[in-house]
């Protein structure tokens, strides 16, 4: 059914305002997809040096 010629300057309108939405939710797509995870960025948590656990060496008192 052919709208009427009042219409088509929105319909154009609404042609155009989804292109804008559809490109924008593309570049917002890709952006999100270059994004790396928190944990790239920041330092890993590592060992330098090996503690061991006390447990009492003969007369010694652990609390001390």
């Amino acid at each position: 059914m052919n709208q009427p010629p009042e219409n088509e300057g929105n319909n154009l309108f609404n042609r155009r305002q989804n292109n804008v939405i559809a490109q924008t939710l593309a570049a917002l797509a890709q952006a999100i997809g270059n994004m790396q995870p928190a944990s790239a960025n920041k330092p890993k948590e590592q060992n330098i040096t090996q503690v061991f656990k006390f447990n009492g060496y003969g007369n010694k008192n652990p609390t001390e």
